[in-house]
């Protein structure tokens, strides 16, 4: 099951590198949680960190996102970045949380930037 997260992990990756993302990081695990992927984004205005969580499907079914990132999931996610913030001493990046959601057959990659909010689901 985890070789098919791989999948998804690497596709989003590379869809995100072809929109000018720099990946820093890859399964950033610590016991409170994983993120699936953290890079960062070039914007003209300021440099964003984006914690992205990657969800991929076998068959067409985009799902709402809600139901693909719960309260639960984001609340490990958020305190997995207040982790990685820390260890990295990055006080002052602007964060934002991202997903991206995949299905196989048909290929479709679907970015949504600012998915959810640091307070969501808290």
């Amino acid at each position: 099951m985890r070789d098919i997260g791989y999948v998804g992990e690497d596709i989003a990756a590379d869809y995100l590198s072809s929109r000018g993302y720099k990946i820093i990081a890859r399964n950033f695990t610590r016991r409170c949680g994983e993120i699936d992927i953290i890079a960062e984004e070039n914007l003209p205005d300021k440099k964003v960190l984006a914690f992205v969580e990657v969800k991929y499907y076998k068959e067409d079914s985009l799902r709402d996102l809600h139901l693909a990132i719960d309260a639960r999931k984001k609340r490990k996610i958020v305190r997995t970045a207040e982790r990685y913030l820390w260890e990295t001493k990055q006080n002052d990046s602007y964060v934002r949380f991202d997903a991206v959601l995949i299905t196989a057959v048909p290929q479709k990659v679907e970015l949504i930037k600012d998915a959810f909010r640091a307070d969501d689901g808290r």
